[in-house]
């Protein structure tokens, strides 16, 4: 099995453990995939961010904190209809989808108060 493989099994793993919510089974989070872009802002202040998302939930991206870049991976899951969660090399909490100036933006937000990053669908 491939490391890749083995992360996200982690990862699905992970939230079902976190949501403390027996009989929820978490699937992936569909809809979402394409490339997004935003801020992270957290207490070493906001940070560039850019995401892409697969078909299958999974996404890989770059944020950039003192000068340097860093790597981003994880996976997002639906938990029931519109209860979104993710979990990563970053952390885990609550994804929340919000439409903003005709925009589609991804609320990220940590289960442990940390960070917040919000990403924006960029054009094709």
């Amino acid at each position: 099995m491939s490391s890749r493989r083995r992360f996200l099994r982690g990862s699905l793993l992970a939230l079902a453990l976190v949501s403390g919510c027996a009989g929820l089974e978490a699937r992936p989070a569909t809809g979402l995939a394409g490339a997004w872009e935003g801020r992270s802002a957290g207490a070493g202040g906001a940070t560039p961010v850019r995401l892409v998302v697969k078909e299958d939930g999974t996404y890989l991206g770059t944020f950039t904190t003192a000068g340097e870049e860093r790597i981003l991976r994880g996976a997002i899951v639906e938990l029931s209809p519109g209860r979104l969660r993710w979990s990563g090399n970053q952390g885990n909490g609550r994804v929340t989808v919000v439409n903003r100036e005709s925009l589609r933006v991804l609320r990220f937000q940590r289960d442990d108060g940390g960070s917040v990053m919000e990403i924006s669908e960029r054009a094709p």
